[in-house]
């Protein structure tokens, strides 16, 4: 079985790349291939997260997750905090680094493309059901 890491960035007009988590991608790439041979590719993102899911997310189901939080685990967050913690919880993936120490690699809910945030979506849905006794509708039931 072949490994993979996919890492976001961009590239401008005059063809220069950035990644967006530049340091991690060079640690996964020297724990995960170091002294190995590699393919690189480089392909198109999906397209961006719509301004509805944005919407959505910041506009319903964080401030509800803000609320359950505080009484089921009597926790008092920011907005901000609460994206954090989310992106904490459900963005995580545990890596090592050139030590081969484990440490937490966290996506921010901004590199997410369409499709991926779509999956946020459904996930934090059914977390706040199942955790936080708290329902929280799809964007299409009222």
């Amino acid at each position: 079985m072949s490994e993979k890491i996919q890492y976001a960035g961009e590239v401008n007009e005059k063809g220069k790349l950035t990644l967006y988590q530049q340091k991690t991608f060079k640690l996964d790439v020297h724990s995960k291939f170091g002294g190995q041979l590699i393919w690189l590719t480089v392909e198109k993102r999906s397209q961006r997260v719509s301004t509805s899911q944005r919407g959505y997310l910041f506009g319903v189901i964080l401030p509800r997750y803000r609320q359950a939080l505080k009484r089921e685990q009597g926790f008092i967050f920011t907005d901000g905090e609460t994206k954090t913690w989310a992106e904490e919880q459900f963005l995580s993936d545990v890596r090592l680094n050139l030590n081969g120490e484990k440490y937490n690699a966290t996506r921010s809910i901004s590199e997410l493309g369409k499709h991926e945030m779509t999956e946020l979506i459904d996930t934090l849905i059914i977390f706040a059901a199942t955790e936080l006794s708290e329902i929280i509708p799809y964007p299409d039931e009222k």
